[in-house]
């Protein structure tokens, strides 16, 4: 896979990372088990959770919390990369932004910006490509 390809996958994930990490806050907050783990049994008509249910629980809060430290990762990776770029050519980011974040028309930010269809994929080009230089931490970056 090039790494061009991988810039655009994490840009276009980007998105669906962020209603991930949100998805994800909201089931380790609703994973509301007792520290102390109860004996199976029946107390005042309540049924009591084993410490098998309280283990199950608690290895799926710790994947869950995890799999939320990865894409917090990711996400950050990705708006420092975005903020750098951005340094550069402020167009650079605005079109990555609007083209594979947003999923905006090529044509539709063309117009916003004022330019030709051909020099904003030019620009997307020349803004994904120092994208990857910028992740993969070769080249130099002129600010």
């Amino acid at each position: 896979m090039s790494r061009y390809t991988v810039v655009e996958k994490l840009l276009k994930g980007y998105r669906l990372n962020g209603a991930r990490i949100l998805f994800i806050e909201s089931r380790i907050k609703r994973l509301a088990f007792n520290e102390e783990p109860e004996r199976m049994g029946v107390s005042d008509g309540e049924v009591h959770e084993t410490e098998e249910e309280y283990g199950r629980e608690l290895r799926m809060k710790m994947s869950l919390q995890k799999e939320l430290k990865s894409l917090r990762i990711v996400q950050e990776v990705t708006e420092d990369a975005l903020n750098t770029l951005e340094q550069v050519d402020k167009r650079y980011k605005a079109i990555i932004n609007d083209y594979y974040i947003e999923g905006c028309r090529m044509e539709d930010i063309a117009e916003r910006m004022h330019i030709s269809r051909s020099k904003c994929y030019e620009l997307c080009r020349e803004a994904a490509e120092m994208l990857s230089k910028v992740l993969a931490g070769e080249g130099e970056v002129y600010i």
